[in-house]
C-alpha cells in the first residue's frame, strides 16, 4: 500500500453531522424509531436461536451428526464441533 498523491484522496469533511442533543432513556423509549430498532434486534436474535436450536436434529436426518471430525489438532463429532461453532 502507499500514500494517495495529492488529488488523489477527497478531501476531509468539515463538519460530521450528528445528533444535536443526548437523550435520557425514558425520553428515548418515547420515539418511534427506538421501537423500530427493538423489534428488528428482537427478530434476528430470535431467527439465530431457531436456526441454531435446529442444527442437532438438521445433522441427524442427513446422518451426519456422529462423524468424527479433526479441526486445529482436535477430535470431535459433527455435532459437538457445530455446537461449538455456534456459540462463539
Amino acid at each position: 500500500m502507499k500514500a494517495p498523491r495529492p488529488g488523489e484522496a477527497p478531501k476531509a469533511a468539515r463538519k460530521l453531522s450528528q445528533g444535536l442533543r443526548d437523550y435520557r432513556p425514558m425520553e428515548m423509549l418515547q420515539t418511534p424509531l427506538f421501537w423500530i430498532l427493538y423489534v428488528m434486534f428482537v427478530l434476528v436474535a430470535s431467527s439465530g436461536l431457531v436456526v441454531t436450536a435446529q442444527v442437532a436434529p438438521i445433522a441427524r436426518d442427513y446422518k451426519i451428526a456422529g462423524l468424527p471430525v479433526n479441526f486445529l489438532f482436535i477430535g470431535s463429532t459433527v455435532l459437538v464441533m457445530a455446537g461449538l461453532s455456534t456459540t462463539s
